[in-house]
């Protein structure tokens, strides 16, 4: 195998791994670990010759990656279980967030040439300096999900050899993540699970339920409260009448209206089925639960943070509130006039659910810029037109209002679908889409965050330091399919 192309494989995994799972943006770096295996090399003493070569998406994360080099390599590991120990113990200090080793890959007849070298192979993924441990183990049932079916389908050490010249071999490596709606809905499936959801169909057809005409405003505590802990307990006798199954939803939805304010319904399995136990007085911090705010409107919370919400027919799996004091924050801090006008352009294009990016340029940066990428076809522009809210109806339409928003949802859609950015003025109006934005370097990339980020990224510094613009003239917004968001602003 070529290290070169090992090498590429490494970056434009770790890159597009990222790229595809935003929460992972920034946060992580990805590594594969090879070696000889025991079995090529049996007839050595010991493990001397069998060193490990290391391989990783960026050079900063070099140097890191030596020293783990040099500490595998001392340490002399021969069996699959002192490889585990040694990486479990790294795991339990935070410097790992995820690793799994297959012992002894072997190379099986390709074009009538046989390899007979087997290797023993590591994929490890790091949590970056300065990013916060996290408090559960969700991310690593993503990246088990991402890495699983990625070693499934390198069946062959020698695809990391041609994954460049055969299109079906690099579609197969990178299936698990460019087919991110299927890992996703594995992943948010897994967490409803871990969390004690047993039925998330259930939960959804509860949260649309009305009781009397009023929306769901309660909370679910999954877990056991001692008897003490209960304000009111529910007759065993009874189980039927308890059941937290989809045949008694109905029920269900009548006994979560005792469960408001610090109240819960407390929701525990017995026996291989999930009850409802009673009522107890719980804050939101303690373990896990679910909380329904309004019609179809429910988030997953574990010690108190939001593991995942469901919203208007889509599951993210960010802290909305926390990301939108984020951004709010940032463009408040650029004093806009129109600050108001740009928050409401971001508010309609998240609410799409659609990945999308807008570059926000004021009045003659605007005019310079649109002139100068549309003379270099790098901009496809159209008529000025608002992103802020459906256009308005007269009474006489009044009826069709509701038609009138999924047309503009579709349009919305529509725009942001194309490749490139969006750009926009300080007043909500787009004037062009699929922008692909140029500009000379003139700041390090992030490699752990995408292409997109740090496109927008060198663009809007390089308008700052070239062009001389002021931060509060020109500044963008990135959008990911699940919520997430980021405000680039640029540095003088």
């Amino acid at each position: 195998m070529s290290d070169g192309r090992i090498q590429d494989f490494a970056a434009e995994f770790g890159e597009s791994l990222k790229d595809s799972f935003w929460e992972l943006a920034g946060k992580i770096d990805f590594f594969m670990i090879i070696r000889d295996s025991k079995e090529e090399c049996s007839w050595l003493p010991d493990t001397a010759s069998r060193e490990w070569t290391g391989y990783c998406g960026q050079d900063a994360d070099r140097g890191w990656m030596d020293s783990l080099l040099v500490w595998l390599n001392s340490q002399r590991l021969d069996s699959d279980e002192e490889v585990n120990d040694n990486l479990e113990e790294m795991v339990s200090k935070d410097e790992i967030v995820y690793f799994s080793y297959e012992s002894a890959k072997a190379d099986s007849r390709i074009n009538g040439k046989y390899f007979k070298s087997k290797k023993d192979i590591i994929w490890l993924i790091r949590r970056r300096m300065g990013d916060r441990p996290q408090k559960n183990n969700y991310w690593k049932i993503l990246l088990a999900e991402v890495i699983g079916k990625t070693q499934r389908q390198l069946r062959d050490l020698i695809f990391l050899d041609y994954w460049r010249q055969i299109d079906s071999i690099k579609d197969n490596l990178f299936e698990a993540v460019w087919d991110k709606e299927k890992i996703r809905g594995r992943y948010i499936k897994k967490i409803c699970e871990e969390a004690g959801i047993c039925d998330q169909e259930l939960i959804l057809r509860i949260s649309a339920k009305k009781y009397e005409k009023r929306e769901l405003y309660s909370r679910i505590y999954l877990g056991e409260v001692p008897e003490s802990g209960m304000e009111l307990s529910f007759e065993d006798e009874k189980r039927n009448m308890w059941r937290f199954s989809g045949n008694n939803e109905r029920f269900i939805r009548k006994v979560l209206e005792t469960a408001k304010g610090e109240r819960v319904l407390v929701v525990s399995k017995d026996g291989g089925e999930q009850l409802m136990k009673g009522i107890a007085l719980l804050g939101k911090e303690k373990g896990n639960q679910i909380t329904f705010n309004g019609y179809l409107k429910w988030t997953l919370t574990e010690g108190g943070k939001i593991l995942l919400r469901y919203e208007d027919g889509n599951y993210y799996l960010s802290d909305r509130e926390q990301e939108e004091e984020e951004y709010l924050k940032a463009i408040e801090g650029l004093h806009l006039v129109n600050g108001g006008e740009i928050k409401d352009v971001i508010k309609s294009l998240r609410a799409q659910q659609h990945g999308t990016s807008v570059v926000f340029l004021k009045n003659d940066v605007l005019v310079e810029e649109l002139k100068r990428l549309g003379e270099n076809n790098r901009a496809c522009r159209i008529k000025p037109v608002s992103i802020l809210h459906p256009p308005k109806v007269n009474y006489r339409q009044r009826n069709h209002r509701k038609e009138n928003e999924q047309t503009f949802k579709e349009f919305m859609i529509g725009i942001s679908a194309i490749d490139g950015a969006l750009i926009a003025d300080f007043q909500g109006k787009i004037h062009a889409i699929g922008a692909i934005l140029d500009g000379e370097a003139v700041v390090e990339a992030d490699m752990s965050r995408g292409a997109r980020y740090n496109s927008l990224k060198n663009y809007i510094n390089w308008l700052i330091k070239y062009k001389k613009y002021e931060p509060n003239q020109c500044f963008a917004v990135i959008m990911s399919e699940d919520g997430g968001i980021k405000v680039e602003i640029g540095s003088p």
